[in-house]
């Protein structure tokens, strides 16, 4: 599989280690996503329901969060809408959903009106994730990036 890019840095300066959490309930499904981003350059934190999701983005920073719908659909719903209310979690923190077997549109949706910011259904592309990923991160990176610098000194006019 292609490796995916880390976030590029100026020289001199390290690349930002780049955490994502994994929300699923079996633990084999989270060990099969882990062996494609610990490849990419990610940092995997893995929680097993959503009490455990919560407290893990209360214990570190985290740049996206992927949950999967083993959780169940009402479950994984509310989960997104915690995630997203949850000042802990910055707007800019990408929420991934992934499914087994086709993702309908009114699931799809669904996940975007719970605050999600996109979903996928499984097997996934790992290529095609992964590139997808890294885009949301760079985002989010840029963007605590600018929250930093906006607090350390005034806007530039």
């Amino acid at each position: 599989m292609p490796q995916v890019p880390r976030t590029s840095t100026t020289p001199g300066h390290a690349s930002p280690e780049r955490v994502v959490l994994i929300a699923n309930s079996q633990e084999w499904a989270s060990r099969s996503l882990e062996s494609v981003l610990g490849p990419a350059g990610y940092t995997v934190v893995k929680a097993f329901n959503p009490r455990d999701t919560m407290r893990a983005v209360h214990e570190r920073r985290i740049d996206a969060v992927i949950v999967d719908a083993s959780l169940g659909d009402e479950e994984m719903l509310a989960l997104c809408r915690e995630l997203r209310a949850d000042p802990q979690v910055r707007d800019s923190t990408a929420i991934l959903v992934t499914t087994a077997g086709p993702l309908t549109r009114p699931q799809a949706l669904a996940v975007l009106r719970a605050g999600g910011s996109g979903a996928w259904s499984e097997p996934l592309d790992p290529e095609e994730f992964l590139l997808r990923l890294d885009g949301y991160v760079r985002a989010k990176l840029d963007a605590d990036r600018g929250v930093s610098a906006g607090k350390s000194a005034p806007p530039r006019a």
